[in-house]
């Protein structure tokens, strides 16, 4: 059988960075919300007695720990997505392994490790195809590998190489998810 390469894109976290961003991005967010959802005057009021008891009501250190913490999440969120580390890669299919080389790392994976494949095509909300496929790749030993393929027009040729290998495609499993962000997976 001969070996078919697939350009691919993987996106590396960082480990405890990328960690330590999301948990001060969810703790501020966290914050936020409790202190404004606490400190919501009654919906019946009219808006300047709003401004008011905003103003009035709301002890000094209150304030400021609204204003940190939504510095914080916008900050935080910034780092959470700029930390995300997108590498280009080969993706390739052999005959009894599938190997995915990147510029610092080569992996293969035997293709009797793996238990799932899932295919992804996401849309938007008037559900036309957003020009992105995702193809997420799970072992029997719990590692999960997710990739997007550069060029969305592969997709097709992608899906005729996996359903060629009898192992494969019995563990194909396709998705149409809407409103995916390649953040997301």
């Amino acid at each position: 059988m001969e070996t078919i390469k697939y350009p691919i894109t993987i996106k590396r976290d960082i480990p405890y960075i990328s960690d330590f961003f999301y948990t001060v991005f969810i703790f501020s967010a966290l914050i936020l919300a409790i202190t404004i959802f606490i400190l919501l005057p009654p919906l019946g009021s009219h808006n300047e007695m709003k401004v008011v008891a905003g103003i009035k009501s709301i002890p000094e250190n209150v304030i400021w720990t609204i204003f940190y913490s939504s510095i914080g999440f916008i900050i935080f969120l910034i780092l959470y997505k700029k930390v995300a580390i997108y590498t280009s890669g080969i993706f390739s299919f052999n005959a009894d392994t599938v190997l995915i080389s990147t510029k610092n790392k080569i992996s293969q994976i035997p293709i009797q490790s793996i238990t799932r494949i899932e295919l992804i095509n996401p849309t938007n909300r008037d559900e036309d195809y957003i020009g992105k496929f995702f193809v997420v790749i799970h072992q029997r030993n719990g590692d999960i590998l997710h990739f997007r393929l550069k060029e969305y027009l592969d997709s097709d040729s992608f899906i005729d190489h996996l359903l060629t290998h009898d192992n494969l495609k019995y563990h194909i499993k396709e998705l149409n998810r809407t409103f995916l962000s390649e953040e997301n997976i």
